[in-house]
């Protein structure tokens, strides 16, 4: 078991071509994984993923954050970018990773709160 999982200024950039390959992927032998990991909280500071998707035509960013003050959200992001030639700017809070864990907590909702900007 993980208690905390700190990030601190991450940036993770995800690729597809055209072809449909990406590096986000990873090889799977059809066979149980001997490994279990319980994760009970991520923390983000400061973090950004670009996304480049030859597909679907996408290229964006997402600027992720933890936020330590709100009771009720714990992740807050902004995207802007193009998605098949259109202009993307979405902010959104999500409830912190813990309470949208149906194992550890089984009735309790997964808030989020989102708003586009055309």
């Amino acid at each position: 078991m993980i208690p905390v999982l700190s990030f601190d200024s991450p940036v993770v950039s995800l690729l597809r071509g055209a072809d449909g390959k990406n590096n986000w992927t990873f090889r799977n032998d059809d066979k149980p994984s001997p490994w279990q990991l319980e994760l009970q909280r991520v923390i983000f500071s400061k973090g950004s993923v670009h996304l480049i998707d030859a597909i679907k035509h996408a290229d964006m960013t997402a600027d992720i954050d933890t936020i330590n003050a709100d009771p009720i959200y714990g992740v807050a992001w902004q995207l802007r970018g193009k998605f098949n030639g259109e202009t993307v700017s979405e902010t959104a809070r999500l409830a912190p990773c813990c309470r949208c864990n149906a194992k550890l907590h089984p009735t309790r909702s997964w808030p989020i709160c989102a708003s586009d900007k055309p």
